[in-house]
């Protein structure tokens, strides 16, 4: 008798004189043993795929990635900070106020019913999809509710010690995933789309409303995602197979049609000139999607928005400082300047390229064209603590720079791996192509506390504010 010993503990007998296929494979003769061949089989080499197509990281790599975000930004300073994001806000839409985010929270949670109403079946029975919900609801807002009694951290509008994470965004996002689990991954990505959209606007709003920073609301995402499959695991223990819905004649796994997309990003940039602004606080964030109309082509587009905090090497920023410092009367009051960041708004189009690698990866490319938009900004006078009572300010405003409306560009590639059939992750690099004229000017008048006169000081043509922009971005497949 043969006896083989396979890899994973397996053992088969067989008579002497034959040998199996898998035994002839590989193996070692026993010399102590003469009856017995002892099989060792090759495992296959170490890969990312072995990684990425776990289960485990299928669930867990967007929660993962969004509170990793939100708790990067939740300093005070360094690039990509909540108080510098926050400063957009505060510069944009400061009056911006509505409640829309406390109702529409709950939406994705009342299609799920009301489709089932309707008579249009979901993965699970009504009754399995109000458990996982329920689990799902009271693990997210456990998460919060410990984490904000912990955390104690103020409100950027100054309201309460309750600001993270945001419990709004969590619910947003428990009922995003719960319309996804129900009916995206059943019948459409559609209704993934429309309610991961819904809830990313609740998250939005709750950063324009001045109700968080931009820390709460990602890592509310996270902690609402990763909730909801979290539960949806336990109800699977505890369910089986019983209430759950005959599949469809679909196959979730397998891509058909073209690489349509849409998809969020968010990085740093690295300035080409450095001379004129602080690269390590800049950061670029946006939208973009392309519509394929074969395998390899199609036709995209992208809204971004772009930070540079101006460096004290600046030559406008020198300019102002020499001018401010020189009146000695006046200057015993401040304790420094300051710059507000400058901005670049791009709405670009252009042709897209894509092709697949296999396995789920893919490279991609595009080139951009379109109008540039840059922000205003103003040169602050800070003052020191112990005259803030008899000036009654922290700060004055001493003159604003802005830079005309421009065309520009950008070029970029990336690669891509699909985590699930309608969701990848991108590595990309783009570069960006911006030339606008400078200009500063000096306060004039004084009207409100709000509201100045300006005359024009003096131009400064900046060399250029090319940048390099580069992350890792958000990816809704739309095959």
């Amino acid at each position: 008798m043969l006896t083989l010993f396979v890899s994973g503990s397996v053992t088969a007998q067989f008579k002497t004189g034959v040998m199996s296929p898998v035994a002839q494979k590989s193996f070692n003769y026993d010399n102590n043993r003469i009856d017995n061949w002892t099989i060792k089989e090759n495992k296959s080499p170490f890969t990312v795929d072995r990684i990425t197509n776990t289960r485990a990281f299928k669930i867990s790599a967007v929660p993962i990635i969004l509170i990793g975000g939100g708790l990067y930004t939740f300093k005070d300073s360094g690039p990509l900070n909540r108080k510098s994001i926050h400063d957009i806000r505060e510069r944009y839409l400061p009056n911006f106020r509505n409640r829309m985010d406390d109702y529409l929270q709950y939406s994705p949670i009342v299609a799920v019913y009301a489709l089932n109403a309707l008579g249009v079946k979901g993965k699970h029975t009504p009754q399995r999809a109000t458990v996982s919900l329920g689990l799902s609801i009271l693990l997210s807002s456990s998460i919060v509710h410990i984490t904000k009694t912990a955390t104690k951290v103020e409100r950027p509008d100054g309201s309460a010690l309750n600001s993270f994470p945001s419990g709004h965004t969590a619910m947003a996002f428990v009922a995003a995933t719960f319309l996804h689990k129900e009916f995206g991954q059943y019948r459409s990505p559609v209704y993934s789309i429309l309610g991961y959209s819904t809830a990313t606007t609740i998250g939005i709003f709750r950063y324009l409303n001045d109700r968080h920073w931009v820390s709460d609301v990602l890592t509310g995402a996270g902690v609402g995602i990763i909730s909801t499959e979290l539960s949806y695991l336990l109800a699977e223990a505890i369910y089986g197979d019983r209430k759950k819905n005959d599949p469809l004649n679909i196959d979730p796994d397998r891509p058909k049609g073209n690489p349509s997309f849409l998809s969020y990003f968010v990085g740093p940039v690295l300035l080409v000139n450095q001379s004129n602004t602080n690269g390590m606080k800049s950061f670029n964030m946006g939208v973009e999607g392309a519509y394929f109309f074969s395998k390899n082509w199609g036709v995209g587009f992208e809204l971004s928005f772009s930070s540079f905090p101006f460096s004290t090497r600046c030559d406008a920023y020198k300019k102002v400082e020499q001018e401010v410092y020189s009146y000695k009367e006046a200057s015993k009051y401040l304790d420094n300047m300051s710059a507000e960041p400058g901005g670049l708004s791009n709405v670009f189009i252009g042709p897209h390229f894509n092709y697949d690698l296999g396995s789920g990866y893919s490279v991609n490319g595009k080139v951009n064209a379109g109008y540039i938009t840059s922000a205003k900004g103003r040169f602050l006078l800070n003052v020191k603590d112990e005259y803030v009572n008899q000036l009654g300010k922290k700060n004055f405003v001493y003159a604003q720079y802005e830079a005309d409306d421009s065309w520009g560009g950008s070029f970029g590639a990336g690669i891509s791996k699909m985590l699930t059939r309608n969701l990848g992750l991108n590595l990309y690099v783009n570069y960006y192509f911006a030339r606008p004229d400078m200009q500063s000017k000096k306060i004039s008048s004084v009207v409100s506390s709000t509201e100045y006169y300006y005359q024009v000081k003096e131009e400064d043509e900046f060399d250029n504010l090319d940048y390099i922009s580069f992350g890792v971005s958000l990816k809704a497949l739309l095959w």
